[in-house]
């Protein structure tokens, strides 16, 4: 508080006047303490009002005057202290929720002079989020829960498989959110290739190296015999070739070399279609090939880690810890036939 003028004595009328600006809203009250609160004010006279007002009004100066009538979010230009304390009082009974009691508590302070007309008690909106423009129901209850920002990329882009999922708010453009569709696209595509050669080793790679005469590369399970696949959790991949390392790297590179540095204009796009089965597909059924590659791909890439946490947990391979999915099943008589019918 300024220093340069009297504090109102302690629970005078001065000093709730002054202080009734940084008061909160006051709760809402019983029907007795309501008509008693009533009958209060009523019985407020306005010469009362201004006796008590005027000792504060001279008691502080117009440099004062300024923090406090800011306040009242009002703009004031060349008014007297007099007016100035009446805002501040008057934006305090607009808080009361009740109109009643806000009406009864402004009768005086009209009656002095002080004020013009009575406020009304307008409650302040929340602010609100304006609902996105898309269609992509998944999109929008993510937004709604406020799992993606309103500036989100998922709820305008027209990609497939847009499921609304990106709670740590990677893609922030449109242009990242190309550059992490390829990115996806890439690892499922390797999940896929993966899942299947991972499990095609086991069954077929002890036949191929004694076939050809190679060294087995399997890794030796809780059994104690080579069962395996060489990986980060199983072990072994520093028995693979060098030459093996070298190709796949060497491929790798070459595909990538174009296209590093560039924001993707269709993700995934290579130009690889040998078969033409995308390019023979009419337009409108185009967006249904891709999101069959996507879910299987993001398919094979829980189940590869799942593949691999699995071995390593048992110390088995998957195809013998599963066996009605891969020897045992179906499938695995599908396989055995094809190969009865080499000779294998």
């Amino acid at each position: 508080e300024p220093t340069n003028r009297n504090v109102p004595p302690v629970g005078s009328r001065e000093e709730e006047l002054f202080t009734a600006r940084s008061q909160p809203a006051q709760p809402p009250r019983t029907s007795p303490e309501k008509a008693k609160l009533l009958k209060e004010m009523e019985s407020t006279s306005p010469s009362t009002v201004l006796e008590e007002v005027k000792p504060l009004s001279a008691s502080i100066t117009q440099e004062e005057l300024k923090p406090l009538s800011a306040s009242t979010t009002q703009e004031v230009v060349d008014k007297d202290s007099i007016s100035i304390i009446s805002e501040v009082a008057m934006a305090e009974v607009a808080k009361v929720e009740d109109s009643e009691i806000a009406k009864a508590a402004a009768k005086p302070l009209e009656a002095a002079g002080l004020v013009q007309e009575t406020p009304t008690y307008v409650p302040v909106p929340e602010a609100s989020r304006t609902a996105p423009k898309t269609d992509n129901l998944y999109a929008k209850l993510a937004w709604r829960f406020e799992l993606l920002p309103d500036d989100s990329p998922l709820l305008t882009t027209n990609m497939v498989g847009n499921k609304g999922f990106d709670p740590a708010g990677f893609a922030k453009t449109d242009e990242q959110l190309r550059e992490y569709r390829e990115a996806e696209l890439k690892h499922g595509r390797l999940a896929m290739l993966a899942s299947a050669g991972w499990v095609g080793a086991e069954l077929l790679h002890p036949l191929l190296a004694k076939v050809s005469g190679a060294q087995d590369l399997l890794q030796l399970g809780a059994s104690g015999v080579p069962e395996k696949v060489p990986s980060l959790l199983n072990g072994g991949l520093d028995q693979v070739p060098a030459l093996f390392w070298i190709v796949t790297l060497t491929l790798a590179g070459a595909v990538e070399m174009p296209r590093l540095g560039a924001s993707p204009s269709t993700p995934g796009n290579y130009g690889f279609d040998p078969l033409g089965i995308y390019s023979n597909t009419e337009e409108k059924y185009r967006s249904r090939l891709q999101l069959q590659e996507l879910n299987n791909g993001r398919l094979a890439m829980l189940a590869i880690a799942a593949i691999a946490v699995k071995e390593y947990q048992l110390d088995t391979s998957i195809v013998k810890a599963d066996p009605q999915l891969f020897t045992e099943g179906p499938l695995a008589n599908i396989g055995k036939s094809i190969l009865s019918g080499f000779g294998m």
